[in-house]
């Protein structure tokens, strides 16, 4: 039994996965996904979350920012404000769709994936978004972050801010970047919060993206960055993507290979 978004946390593990399904939209497509989130090493509460709603082809990670009150709630509403924005942007009920993904409660961070031929990607904050193709990592989404100095016992440290949220007071919330891209089979994409990347080098992402069950690879980068000394909550998402028999034929036949392209918004 799949364990729904807003279901209580009962263990430090929560997770959700499905086999291969079609995309929605893109008959020559399959996907699965496995994502799995963790309270970590010291939090009390994780108030880090997930949205999967397969038959939309929407995939997003959400980081509930801690210490601030309402984290935990403001990542569980992302999701309807996440269905509400991509409504918007590709013209359905614009009318009603908030644009800035306004939510009334604190702020959080979210990189979000979906689905479809041509992919849709929204990104707030410091959640990150990655393709794992071919051998080598690609980072889709910016930090939106600056660093500043911050005085903790007496000791001048480095600090990282966020300079874009999700929520916030109201009005004053931040828009989502936005860009398309393609995807091929064999594409493989990580969401993660910074719980996982803050820790992990790009060669140790690498490492466990190589690995070809899903689900062991969202445990070795939650376990990884722990013993990395991470002291965040963490969560992994994974999507992989594979052409269906008719199109596999059709590719080995073919012998050709298509180039990976972000398209501008629009394209």
């Amino acid at each position: 039994m799949l364990l729904p978004e807003t279901e209580k946390r009962m263990t430090n593990l929560r997770t959700r996965s499905a086999a291969w399904e079609p995309v929605p939209g893109n008959p020559g497509l399959r996907f699965r996904y496995y994502v799995a989130t963790d309270i970590g090493a010291v939090r009390a509460t994780n108030e880090d979350n997930f949205i999967v709603q397969p038959e939309m082809g929407l995939f997003a990670v959400a980081d509930g920012m801690g210490g601030h009150a309402g984290g935990e709630v403001a990542s569980l509403l992302t999701s309807e404000q996440m269905r509400k924005v991509i409504g918007a942007l590709e013209g359905e009920a614009a009318s009603t769709a908030d644009p800035t993904i306004e939510v009334t409660s604190a702020g959080i961070s979210e990189a979000t994936l979906r689905a479809q031929e041509a992919e849709l990607i929204l990104n707030v904050g410091d959640s990150r978004a990655y393709r794992y193709a071919d051998k080598a990592l690609m980072q889709l989404t910016e930090d939106h972050t600056t660093e500043g100095q911050v005085e903790v016992g007496g000791v001048t440290r480095m600090r990282r801010y966020l300079t874009r949220t999700v929520g916030g007071s109201k009005g004053t919330a931040s828009p989502p970047d936005c860009f398309y891209l393609r995807c091929y089979p064999h594409d493989r994409f990580l969401l993660c919060t910074d719980g996982i990347w803050g820790k992990l080098l790009d060669e140790q992402l690498i490492g466990c993206l190589r690995m070809p069950d899903p689900k062991d690879a969202c445990a070795q980068l939650i376990k990884g960055a722990i013993r990395a000394g991470s002291t965040d909550n963490l969560t992994a998402l994974i999507v992989d993507l594979m052409a269906t028999p008719e199109e596999r034929s059709e590719e080995e036949g073919s012998g050709e290979s298509v180039d990976p392209t972000i398209l501008s918004m629009g394209e």
